[in-house]
């Protein structure tokens, strides 16, 4: 079959380059960042008449009119040095909105929106020369939103009732996370696809002679410099990537100028190549992190209608969560050869969460007020192991299949209700996942999804019950997707 054929070129051509595994690759010194802003504006117009107009209502018509705007701003940064591997992302979000809707059964609602958010996270990692790092992290936000809605009801040309709302909303995060560890991941996709460039050169004819290792790593790191090279114009992007790749292969005496195919192959290989991330080597981590949160939500409902008469209530919501953790992870990433890739991890987290909530409603006419309180606090653990198994034969070829077990618990500690098991709140999680998209040839195509999943899991009505039997909670799925497509002629 044709992707035999393709595979078994690919590992002869991979084979034939003595001294390069991507295990070896080390991801150079590259430093990113990215500033986008964007604005959407969205405006809508409705109105139509069905028939006579009523005379009697106060609007003969449907209309629907609204008004949306929303601004963004996005920053990423991105560091790869020997010293350092650090990421950034900070987001601003704008989004005012208005709406208006009228009709002939004597409907008539208006409301308003503006809703803000920022937000930002960082991790860190700083290497030493035995490979070993210590590393921390911040994530933080803030949101407002406010909102108002009036809805009013006629009939006769008279008013029958009448609602306002008005509500706002805060919230504030802030996390963090310090930890020391040893190994590190590189990224080794851009190499893989610097030995399908040369596959796919020598298939095409353009290729003058194999190449050396050294050639084969100055390509991949020029490769992971395109990638991470900052333009606005996408198309303009591919077309500076394929004139440095091209001048690279000149330079390295590897390129053949009288082969057109040779291009055409560049191009294709350059922009369907190197879309799996793959990664080698392996890291240890033990730290300790925290996070907290505030939310808090108002309210003012004031109506009027025949049945309940003229009512003025206000609502109020504050929720505060603490959370604090001590945790051990391990990864391993092995590029066992050009195609295939083991991938393992183990976490496992020690869990303490504190929350704190306050509802209260208040009747502003009759000065009536209810309120709850809800205080909790819930130590915790969990523990997950998972394996993935990648091959990735070319550019339109991959197949992804995971396994994961995880088992998670935490101890309700009520004060007010102590529970009868504070433990019962224990559930295991096992899955195993199936990815493929599989290429046999130019007229043959299968594509699949597959999904199983086994819940099991306990509380205070049902404690946890470990195996297949009952008594005991569980859940059961199986979902799959498949295609399979085929050109007669």
């Amino acid at each position: 079959m044709g992707w035999l054929v393709i595979s078994s070129t690919l590992l002869m051509a991979q084979e034939s380059i003595s001294g390069f595994s991507l295990k070896d690759y080390l991801y150079p010194d590259i430093r990113f960042q990215s500033l986008n802003l964007n604005g959407y504006l969205s405006n809508s117009f409705n109105q139509n008449q069905l028939g006579v107009a009523d005379p009697n209502q106060p609007f003969p018509f449907n209309r629907n009119q609204g008004f949306g705007l929303t601004g963004l701003a996005q920053l990423a940064t991105f560091r790869n040095t020997r010293r350092w591997q650090t990421d950034q992302f900070a987001r601003l979000n704008l989004n005012p909105a208005w709406s208006q809707q009228e009709t002939p059964t004597g409907r008539e609602a208006r409301s308003s929106r503006l809703a803000g958010s920022i937000d930002y996270r960082g991790n860190f990692r700083r290497y030493n020369d035995r490979n070993r790092f210590w590393g921390f992290g911040v994530q933080t936000g803030l949101a407002l939103n406010q909102s108002n809605a009036f809805q009013r009801t006629w009939a006769n040309n008279q008013q029958l009732g009448r609602v306002q709302n008005e509500a706002n909303s805060q919230a504030v995060n802030l996390g963090g996370y310090i930890e020391r560890g040893m190994g590190r991941l590189e990224q080794v996709q851009d190499a893989q696809h610097a030995l399908q460039v040369i596959e796919w050169m020598e298939k095409a004819g353009g290729l003058t002679r194999q190449p050396t290792a050294a050639e084969v790593r100055a390509l991949a790191e020029e490769i992971s410099r395109l990638r991470r090279r900052r333009f606005f114009d996408e198309r303009l992007q591919n077309i500076h990537a394929l004139e440095q790749v091209d001048a690279l292969l000149k330079e390295q005496g590897l390129a053949r100028e009288d082969k057109a195919s040779y291009y055409f192959q560049l191009q294709d290989i350059w922009r369907y190549g190197g879309q799996n991330l793959r990664l080698s080597g392996q890291r240890f981590s033990v730290g300790i992190g925290g996070f907290g949160s505030y939310k808090s939500q108002g309210s003012l409902r004031e109506f009027e209608n025949p049945q309940q008469g003229e009512g003025l209530t206000a609502g109020d919501w504050l929720q505060q969560r603490l959370q604090g953790e001590v945790y051990l992870s391990w990864r391993k990433e092995d590029p066992f050869k050009e195609q295939w890739q083991h991938s393992f991890s183990i976490d496992t987290r020690f869990q303490v969460e504190q929350l704190n909530q306050v509802l209260s409603e208040r009747d502003l006419l009759t000065n009536e007020e209810t309120r709850t309180e809800d205080d909790r606090t819930w130590p915790g653990f969990s523990a997950q192991m998972a394996y993935q198994l990648g091959f990735y034969p070319d550019t339109r070829t991959f197949l992804q299949l995971s396994l994961q077990h995880g088992i998670s618990g935490r101890m309700v500690v009520d004060g007010a209700n102590p529970p009868d098991n504070p433990w019962a709140n224990i559930s295991y999680q096992a899955q195993g996942q199936l990815s493929m998209y599989y290429y046999f040839s130019p007229r043959l195509r299968l594509e699949v999804f597959s999904r199983i999943v086994w819940d099991q899991f306990g509380g205070e009505a049902q404690p946890f019950n470990p195996g297949f039997g009952w008594p005991g909670n569980y859940r059961f799925s199986w979902n799959q997707v498949a295609s399979i497509s085929y050109a007669l002629f």
